[in-house]
């Protein structure tokens, strides 16, 4: 009788620590992810500002990037599947404006330096970017895009995408922005990794 006592509480032991597990694995819409990104309280955005100069920066989960292809014109396929495809991937989206403007209109004066900071901005801001991890180590990009906007935006916005990999082992990333002439000057914020753990998985 005690034996079967001992089995049944470490069973009733096994099923709550399961429960707890799956009540924190939170799901919910693209509308609610965006909204507890949005929420400064949660730590998965961060805006520094220098003069008139402003820099957002947002971690974005790979759910919000599979929801995109998911919802794109002419798909068929599994949304499970593109969901554990990108699983290995996180997103940063930074915004950088002077002024309530885009960043890149300061120098439309001047269309040769218009050209430079624009391809700067387009091709090589992976190049000023770098992701830290508490374990010294670095995180590369592996891609950027920088969409075109022709002035009608209230800032130039840059998605980057990284490897979740290097997250596993740190408690925290400390994503360090420089300047290539832009005039922001250097800039770096400090993400938890238990902040990013805290993030809804997509409903689908």
């Amino acid at each position: 009788m005690k034996l079967r006592l001992s089995y049944f509480i470490r069973f009733l032991g096994a099923l709550l620590v399961l429960c707890i597990t799956t009540s924190c694995q939170k799901e919910s819409d693209r509308n609610g992810i965006l909204a507890f990104i949005n929420d400064e309280t949660r730590g998965l955005i961060k805006v520094r500002e220098n003069g008139d100069y402003k820099i957002q920066i947002a971690y974005y989960p790979s759910d919000l990037m599979a929801l995109r292809e998911i919802e794109s014109a002419g798909f068929n396929g599994n949304p499970d599947s593109v969901l554990e495809e990108l699983n290995d991937m996180f997103y940063l989206h930074l915004s950088f404006s002077i002024k309530n403007q885009e960043l890149l209109n300061r120098f439309a004066y001047d269309a040769d330096l218009y050209q430079k900071v624009n391809r700067d901005f387009s091709f090589n801001m992976k190049d000023y970017i770098e992701i830290i991890t508490s374990e010294k180590e670095v995180i590369p990009c592996m891609y950027a895009h920088a969409p075109l906007t022709f002035g009608m935006s209230k800032a130039n916005t840059l998605l980057m995408c990284y490897s979740k990999e290097l997250l596993e082992d740190a408690d925290w990333i400390r994503i360090r922005i420089n300047d290539p002439g832009m005039g922001y000057g250097y800039q770096q914020v400090k993400i938890n990794v238990e902040d990013i753990e805290e993030l809804p998985r997509l409903k689908i």
